[in-house]
């Protein structure tokens, strides 16, 4: 299995499974943690596992049980990807000088079809 260091971003590659005491070769930092399992939520920053002990550090290794290793895998998004959808994202919030869309063509021509609003004031 090949793993991404959370340390270093250096691919490591393991034989079995990680063990307790696995180190990263390239920078040393612990493998056997949080940050490094699968179940770690890395937008809550917490386990999603709710057996598992809190760790006060979770770039320290641990013996928790419930360990997974998060794996590299090739579905991930490339930097390309993400440079497209950063691009497209760009483009879709691009206002003009007159304002975001001003007229009905620069919304069809932006989005392939126009919008049409209707407001009724209330007497």
């Amino acid at each position: 299995m090949i793993i991404k260091c959370h340390d270093c971003s250096k691919e490591v590659n393991i034989e079995n499974k990680v063990g307790f005491r696995e180190l990263c070769p390239h920078c040393s930092a612990n493998l056997h943690s949080c940050v490094q399992c699968r179940l770690w939520n890395t937008r809550s920053e917490q386990c999603t596992e709710p057996q598992a002990e809190k760790e006060r550090d979770p770039e320290a290794g641990n013996f928790c049980d419930y360990f997974i290793a998060r794996e590299v895998d090739s579905s991930e998004p490339e930097d390309s990807d993400r440079d497209e959808a950063e691009a497209m994202w760009r483009k879709l919030t691009d206002k003009s000088e007159t304002g975001l869309f001003t007229t009905e063509s620069q919304r069809t021509q932006r989005f392939g079809f126009g919008f049409t609003t209707e407001y009724t004031e209330k007497g």
